[in-house]
């Protein structure tokens, strides 16, 4: 799922850069309500108006789009990457989360319309939408939630809330192989408090095609932290073919405004963040983090959480504003590569390298670095702040 920023303004116009020569990745954005693709060093441009969020399809020649008013998105449409037959959906709802599973299937999730409100609440609906055939199908799911795929595009994983001291929060599986699919729970914990009545959802992170992680805080975190004491997460794995979900163990952590940015696993460690004696560490340790590995100290909080580069052991981190780090179990941290003084924005991770924004002091650049490189590539300079998807394979 794609984060939500306020838009950051920078004058200017998208600039296109020089790209290497190597093996690059597809990426689309938009900037100032229009779509832009930029594939093996070439761009182009789809004017559309309105667009807010990109998400390409599995195999890159489709993009969905987001389209609306920035917070109050009314309309989801479907272009092809050559920017010709763009179609509207009639959805009839304010569309959130856009899951592709195949290049003729899209999952949605929506908004709910609520007149005056500064922005949309989460809704409750599930809709299938079918290109081909223009068939929608529809699922109340009763409270909401946000929602992740699988690797192999067969299964969703559903986090809900529930409502911190009233209703339980779960996690619950779909299998998108069923004509009428209907969610199976995994797992029910007490509603995290994230400040107001409704819950945190907790983010689900896949290992592969068939089981996540997912970490737990205890209900009432957000008041702990507010008086500087650790907190206790607990740490599950889930398999699409098990019926309970097992926990792998718990840590103890403090990590202030982090709070609702989870531990990521890598093939064989665990990162998160917490205070040491008052000071900020970055903790390396085992899956179920029992064993330390690494205890990083930190001067600054970084601009951007650790991420994992799938189906590998490397967990990359942000360090010093623009360094960007590498580390495993077996190796201690050790450079990746600098973007040159900026703070990191957004990042999209694969197996293949990253995806990612520098916010300048006037100018933001949508690049890319390969995992075996130590330099990064620009892609463009932003007009504004750029939502963006990207592909390696």
């Amino acid at each position: 799922m794609k984060k939500m920023f306020w838009v950051l303004i920078i004058f200017g116009v998208p600039m296109m850069l020089a790209v290497a020569d190597e093996t690059t990745p597809l990426v689309v954005w938009t900037d100032d309500g229009d779509v832009w693709v930029w594939q093996n060093g070439e761009t182009t441009s789809i004017p559309i108006g309105d667009a807010n969020f990109p998400y390409l399809s599995p195999n890159g020649e489709q993009i969905a789009l987001v389209r609306g008013a920035y917070l109050y998105f009314e309309k989801l449409s479907v272009v092809s990457l050559n920017g010709e037959n763009l179609r509207d959906i009639d959805l009839s709802a304010y569309p959130r989360q856009v899951i592709w599973q195949s290049e003729t299937v899209l999952w949605v999730n929506d908004f709910a319309s609520l007149e005056g409100a500064l922005g949309l609440p989460y809704g409750t609906m599930l809709y299938r939408i079918n290109l081909e055939t223009g068939d929608i199908a529809s699922w109340d799911m009763g409270e909401p939630f946000m929602m992740t795929i699988n690797p192999s595009r067969d299964t969703l994983a559903l986090s809900f809330g529930g409502v911190y001291q009233v209703d339980e929060g779960h996690i619950s599986l779909l299998s998108l192989t069923e004509e009428n699919p209907q969610p199976r729970e995994a797992l029910r914990f007490p509603a995290i408090s994230n400040g107001s009545h409704e819950g945190h959802y907790p983010s689900v992170q896949w290992f592969d095609e068939t089981t996540f992680g997912v970490a737990i805080p205890q209900p009432d975190a957000v008041y702990i932290l507010r008086e500087r004491e650790d907190i206790t997460i607990s740490l599950w794995q889930i398999a699409v073919s098990q019926s309970e979900a097992m926990q792998l163990g718990e840590i103890d952590t403090r990590y202030g405004i982090l709070l609702f940015e989870p531990p990521v696993w890598s093939n064989d460690s665990l990162g998160y963040f917490t205070h040491i004696n008052d000071e900020l560490h970055l903790m390396i340790t085992s899956v179920d983090g029992q064993t330390i590995y690494h205890q990083i100290p930190f001067d600054l909080l970084p601009a951007i959480s650790p991420v994992n580069i799938p189906t590998t052991s490397l967990i990359a981190y942000n360090q010093d504003i623009a360094l960007m780090m590498f580390v495993t179990k077996d190796m201690p941290p050790t450079l990746w590569f600098s973007a040159g003084g900026a703070f990191l924005g957004e990042l999209y991770a694969s197996d293949r390298g990253v995806v990612f924004l520098r916010l300048g002091g006037t100018e933001t650049t949508l690049m890319y670095i390969g995992v075996d490189e130590t330099e990064p590539h620009a892609i463009a300079k932003i007009k504004y702040y750029a939502f963006f998807d990207a592909k390696w394979d």
